[in-house]
């Protein structure tokens, strides 16, 4: 480009007319990954799915603390004398600090949301959750939420993808192979086995241990397994005028 000629934007990336969520990470696979961030969501069916799991997240920390904190109250008996373990103290401290984690998440959240309806439809969700992955997601919490958001066909190879493109996994500590591979939809510990099998690996392999040998040999295998399994239904293309 010559000094002073004008910027001309590149062209938006359409995802709207792929028609079958497993054709989706195939157009994703030909978009170049410096390009990959300017891929569009379609509605906001995946932020509320996020927003809803991180409240239930909090949710199921506040529960865990109180529990532990039980009879600690201003309205305490003067005749009750009780001591509060360094154990469950340390318990308390430790889980403080990740619900401030995942409060703090809250507020970047409330703000991409909108009072608006909004219509819930698993192909569609699956199709955002596609996206965000092969994008890379560093944070394993929401790494797990769209793992949960796709079935085994689609997921295994939108992960594949993400790691070959990225290294987001790296930041995936105390996260096993195994653990990612149950986190699809349909999946379970068999198929888990069977992939890290493929790959060389065990299902107890942390991702944030693997060199990159091993990483192009779990995406490998992802993507064989993917091609050769029969579609489930959910993972197929809606009919004709069907959503």
């Amino acid at each position: 480009m010559l000094p002073g000629s004008p910027v001309v934007p590149a062209p938006p990336i359409p995802l709207v007319a792929v028609a079958g969520t497993a054709a989706l990470a195939v157009v994703v696979r030909s978009v170049p990954v410096s390009r990959r961030a300017d891929l569009p969501f379609e509605g906001d069916e995946l932020r509320w799915v996020e927003a809803a799991e991180s409240l239930r997240t909090a949710e199921t920390l506040l529960l865990h603390m109180l529990g532990l904190l039980r009879g600690i109250e201003p309205e305490l008996p003067a005749t009750t004398a009780f001591t509060l373990p360094a154990r469950d103290a340390a318990d308390v401290l430790a889980l403080w600090d990740e619900f401030v984690d995942v409060v703090e998440q809250l507020g970047p959240s409330r703000e991409s949301l909108s009072a608006e309806d909004v219509d819930f439809r698993w192909h569609d969700l699956q199709r955002q959750a596609v996206v965000a992955l092969v994008r890379g997601v560093a944070d394993l919490r929401r790494a797990v939420t769209l793992m949960r958001c796709m079935g085994v066909t689609v997921g295994f190879a939108a992960l594949a993808e993400m790691l070959r493109c990225t290294d987001a996994h790296e930041s995936w500590e105390g996260m096993a192979v195994g653990h990612a591979i149950v986190s699809f939809r349909d999946a379970d510990e068999t198929i888990a086995r069977v992939v890290t099998g493929m790959a060389g690996l065990s299902p107890e392999t942390p991702f944030s241990s693997l060199t990159r040998q091993q990483v192009s040999q779990l995406a490998s295998a992802l993507e064989r397994y993917a091609a050769e399994v029969p579609r489930h239904p959910r993972d197929r293309a809606p009919e004709h005028g069907k959503r």
